[in-house]
């Protein structure tokens, strides 16, 4: 399958900005309740990644061609929860005192995550036509809100 290169930059601008956020941030000062939510958002990842299996996985918005539609598991409340583990993440590590480098590269993720949702979306909906049906209700991220 090939991929286009709107989705190479949008990984890539992913995982740049985790990786400079995760080198910027100033870990000691992340405090428990930063701390829970960074280890919340890696629990998530594993979850979601479970529930996915390994033959659907993919750091691309498009799913590979053997890819199933989950919906078990945080599936059956979000329609990303990868995608929602990584700003869980962004905000623990990017709101740690004092604000600076790692903020603005959490902040920046936002608009990345918001992208790939997008384009994930639409190919989801190419893949699986009766998608629409089935997620109905679901939130794409944060339930009650988008």
């Amino acid at each position: 399958m090939k991929r286009p290169l709107r989705s190479f930059a949008l990984v890539s601008a992913q995982f740049t900005l985790l990786a400079g956020l995760a080198l910027t941030a100033p870990w000691a000062a992340l405090g428990a309740p930063r701390i829970v939510l960074f280890v919340v958002s890696l629990l998530l990842v594993g979850w979601a990644a479970r529930a996915l299996g390994g033959r659907s996985f993919s750091v691309f918005p498009e799913p590979r061609p053997s890819a199933r539609l989950a919906l078990n598991g945080p599936y059956r409340w979000v329609r990303h929860p990868m995608y929602l583990a990584a700003l869980l993440a962004a905000g623990a590590l990017g709101s740690a005192p004092p604000l600076g480098l790692h903020t603005a590269l959490a902040v920046l993720l936002i608009p990345v995550i918001v992208a790939k949702v997008r384009v994930e979306e639409r190919a989801l909906e190419v893949a699986f036509p009766d998608r629409s049906d089935r997620m109905r209700g679901v939130a794409r991220l944060v339930p009650g809100l988008w």
